[in-house]
Formats: structure tokens, C-alpha cells, sequence
């Protein structure tokens, strides 16, 4: 509409230069302003100008609309919004006023300002509100904590005071009341249910630990007879022959099946209590090692058939303690030697390579899965290969190995071998000598 207006004019003003030049629509054919010419150019001008201001009066009229409707919904979400805020301005006697505020920082702010008979707010000297502004002065922003009502309900704020000087209006100070009441509930909880949890892991642990202390009392008093028994079957074993002699190799196969079992769990148990290593770290020639540990499973390697291939590149010193070492390798060949079959073989590597020594155990038994290896560590987990095999286990050995390596700062690793089979690798911190 203001457009069409704005031509009008446009035409009606190039009508009356026309007119004026002796040319348009209103001139005289000879060239010669009448007065009649005159008085329909004025006539013509005073039309347009009527419609420029109209226009023009419109579109203010619209503009202030437009602009109201902006600052109700302003007004609006000021006086809904959760938070706070208000703007002060200082008068020329150094008193602050407040220019705007809403009701939430009207609340906030209640007993920090007073209102004159003129009706404005200003705010209360040497307050609180009147100290942090004073503090905001400088530029920075000052923040304090403030607890208020609010629609009947105590809530806590973060009141955040900034200011900024401009010439043409003065010190303008802004003041931001950051409701905090629902984030502190929330961390009251968070912390409530922190503490349930500490509580429950606490009881969790604490029932563990006499499962622990039960476990360690109970092998205790298992392994005194058992030691007593096996002493009692070697006597036998120096003086019997024949199938009495067969009875009592029973006896002690079992027996010392058995005591394994118990040092199983002992060892478990105070392991699962201490995390530590057993004794200190000394020098071991790790072939040594690897050959008391198949001379002291020569007895079962006989029963089966089998034979051990040992392959040690030169003198291989490793940093261990030696009961631990000792357990090390005897669960490893025990379990090569369970899980293999009759007449098959079991090859032994070792080697330095770098600041530590490699081990590695292959056997042809029945072999793992790849979806199951880190399972295999786990206490009392059996392989379902194994169990469909019916080899016997407590499923605690390579438990206790993964530990008793770990405490040596070593790695185990179990891979399947092809086409059966399992191929165990073992590292440990080689023996570095003081020069």
C-alpha cells in the first residue's frame, strides 16, 4: 500500500514539471500557465501529499503494531522464565534505580530494594544487592548465592550482577538470578544413590571377604590330613609290591590330585586378599625350571604315552620368584598333559627376545574357541569342549596362573592351534645383570 502511495506521488510530481515546462496534461496549447493550470496543479499536489502522509501515518501505524506485539511476547517470557533478572540504572545522585525486573527477580531481590511515593524501586544503601553492585563496578562479574521464596517454595539462586557504563545512558548494571533449587536436588539425590551404591559394595565386599576368610579356613584344615595321608603312602610305597603296590600309587595319585586342589583354592583365596607376590624376585634360569616341571610330571607323561619336545635357545634367565615360577610351569604342563591326547606331544620354547623371555606351550588336545578364550581365566569357568571330553578340572589353574604371572609383571596369552589344539604364550621381565 505505501508503494502505490509513494507512485502516485512520483506521477503527480512529474505531472507538474511537465505542466511547468509547458508540456503534460494540464499545459495550455499555447505554451501559457493559467491560472486555471495553477489551480489544478495544486489541486493535484495537495492530493498527492495527502496520500504520502496517510501513507506514510499507515505505516507507522503498522510499524508500532508489529513493535507491541514483539515487546508483549518479550514481557512474556521476562515474566515466565524460571531464572531472574532485572536492569538498574544509576541516577545522577548516585542512588540506583530499577528500570525493569521481573517477578522471580522481584522476589529474589524483595528485601534489597525500597520504592519511593513516586512508585520507582531503588535500591536499599550498604544491602547486599547494593555491595555487589558496587564489586561489579569493574567490568567483571560478581556472583553470590541467594536463597528466596517464590510462590510459596524456598529455592536457592545464583545471583550474577555485570555492569557497563555508555554516555548516552549512564551505569547500567544487569542482575541474573540463576535458579539452582532443581540442580542441587538432583546432586542430592546423584549423591543419595552414590551412597546406596557405596553401601551395597561395601556389604558386597565384606561378605566376599568371609567367603575368603571361610575358603582359606576350610583348605587349611583339609591339607593337614592330606599331607598326612601322602606321607603315610610313600612309607607304603618303599615297602609293598605287587598289586598292593598298584593300591597305594592310586592312593597317592589321588591324594596329590586332591592337594592340588586345596593349593588351588588357598592360593586363590589369598591372592583375591592380598595382591601380592609371595617372596622376592631373584635370577631363574627358566630352563631349569622348565625341566623340573616335566620331571615332576613324569608320572602322569608315562601314563598317557606322550612325549616333550624342549626347545631352549641358550641360557634364558628370567626375574621371579621361584615357588611362583615353579607353580607357573606345573599348571601349564599339567593342563597340556589333561587336555592332550594319548601318544600325542607337547613342545616347549623358550627364548630371550629383547628385556624379557618368551615361553611357549603347544599341545594337540582338544583345543579352544577363539569367542571363549578370555573366559578361560575366569574362576571355576570349565570349557564346554573340555566337559564334553570328561576332563576332569576345578577351572581355578589358569586363574591362578594369569595372577601369579601378572604380580611378575608378565603376560599370558592363549591362541588355538591348527588343526587342534591350544598354543599358550607366556612373557616375563628377563634377568638384566649389574654391570
Amino acid at each position: 500500500m505505501y508503494t502505490v502511495h509513494l507512485q502516485a506521488v512520483t506521477a503527480s510530481v512529474l505531472a507538474s514539471v511537465l505542466t511547468f515546462l509547458g508540456g503534460g496534461p494540464f499545459a495550455h496549447p499555447d505554451g501559457v500557465l493559467t491560472t486555471e493550470n495553477l489551480l489544478q496543479l495544486y489541486a493535484l499536489s495537495l492530493v498527492a501529499m495527502t496520500l504520502a502522509i496517510s501513507a506514510l501515518r499507515n505505516e507507522r501505524r503498522r510499524s508500532e503494531t508489529q513493535q507491541a506485539a514483539f515487546q508483549s511476547l518479550v514481557t512474556e517470557a521476562f515474566s515466565r522464565t524460571k531464572n531472574g533478572f532485572a536492569v538498574l540504572q544509576e541516577n545522577l545522585d548516585r542512588s540506583i534505580a530499577v528500570v525493569d525486573i521481573n517477578p522471580v527477580a522481584a522476589a529474589v531481590l524483595a528485601g534489597q530494594l525500597a520504592q519511593h511515593h513516586a512508585g520507582a524501586w531503588t535500591v536499599i544503601p550498604h544491602s547486599d544487592l547494593d555491595n555487589t553492585l558496587t564489586r561489579a563496578r569493574s567490568g567483571l562479574p560478581v556472583a553470590a548465592e541467594w536463597r528466596a521464596e517464590v510462590d510459596g517454595v524456598q529455592r536457592a539462586f545464583e545471583v550474577t550482577a555485570t555492569s557497563s557504563r555508555r554516555a548516552e545512558i549512564g551505569q547500567v548494571f544487569l542482575v541474573d538470578a540463576q535458579d539452582l533449587t532443581d540442580m542441587r536436588e538432583q546432586q542430592r539425590e546423584l549423591q543419595q544413590r552414590l551412597e546406596r551404591e557405596r553401601q551395597t559394595a561395601q556389604a558386597l565386599r565384606d561378605a566376599n571377604q568371609e567367603k575368603d576368610d571361610f575358603v582359606a579356613s576350610v583348605t587349611h584344615e583339609l591339607r593337614t590330613p592330606l599331607t598326612s595321608i601322602l606321607g603315610y603312602a610313600e612309607e607304603l610305597d618303599e615297602v609293598l609290591d605287587g598289586a598292593e603296590k598298584e593300591f597305594v600309587v592310586t592312593i597317592r595319585r589321588n591324594a596329590n590330585r586332591l592337594l592340588e586342589l586345596v593349593n588351588n583354592v588357598l592360593t586363590l583365596s589369598g591372592r583375591a586378599q592380598t595382591h601380592a607376590p609371595s617372596g622376592p624376585r631373584v635370577p631363574c634360569d627358566l630352563g631349569r625350571f622348565i625341566l623340573d616341571a616335566v620331571q615332576d610330571s613324569e608320572h602322569e607323561r608315562r601314563a598317557k604315552e606322550m612325549g616333550i619336545d624342549i626347545h631352549v635357545d641358550g641360557r634364558v634367565l628370567v626375574s621371579a620368584i621361584p615357588a611362583e615360577l615353579t607353580r607357573i610351569l606345573s599348571n601349564i604342563l599339567s593342563n597340556a598333559l589333561k587336555f592332550s591326547p594319548r601318544n600325542g606331544t607337547i613342545t616347549i620354547r623358550a627364548r630371550r627376545e629383547d628385556n624379557h623371555a618368551k615361553l611357549t606351550v603347544e599341545d594337540e588336545g582338544v583345543g579352544i574357541s577363539e569367542s571363549e578364550i578370555d573366559r578361560l581365566f575366569d574362576p571355576f569357568y570349565r570349557s564346554p569342549s573340555a566337559t564334553r571330553a570328561g576332563i576332569a578340572g576345578t577351572g581355578l589353574g589358569l586363574t591362578i596362573v594369569r595372577d601369579l604371572i601378572t604380580n611378575l609383571n608378565g603376560t599370558i596369552h592363549l591362541t588355538p592351534r591348527e588343526p587342534h589344539g591350544t598354543r599358550v604364550t607366556i612373557t616375563l621381565p628377563a634377568h638384566e645383570p649389574v654391570s
